[in-house]
């Protein structure tokens, strides 16, 4: 792949963490105080259940995660790093809104 090319899909999903556990994998985005935002069903074992092993993987680096809160209703988890998160992670931040400011 061209450098260039390369470098450009880097700046665009830096905010982005591929989720991997024992049983599937997914993503999941950078929140404030070192947590990542994902869908409940990513991490799930089994329903309503965690799954035992969960990892985000940013820029070829691999971290290991815990849950600090899952909603399987509503279909959302909040990861946070077992050890110490990427460096500079603020730049890795989404600063969220609502879709209607988009227009």
């Amino acid at each position: 792949m061209n450098s260039k090319i390369r470098e450009l899909i880097c700046l665009e999903t830096q905010p982005v963490a591929v989720i991997k556990t024992d049983t599937g994998v997914g993503t999941g985005f950078f929140l404030p105080n070192g947590m990542i935002g994902t869908n409940a069903h990513v991490i799930a074992a089994e329903e309503n259940t965690p799954a035992r092993s969960i990892q985000a993987v940013h820029m070829d680096r691999v971290y290991d995660m815990v849950v600090h809160n899952v909603d399987f209703e509503q279909d959302i988890a909040i990861l946070k790093f077992k050890g110490r998160g990427p460096d500079n992670i603020d730049k890795y931040i989404n600063h969220l809104g609502f879709s209607h400011d988009l227009m």
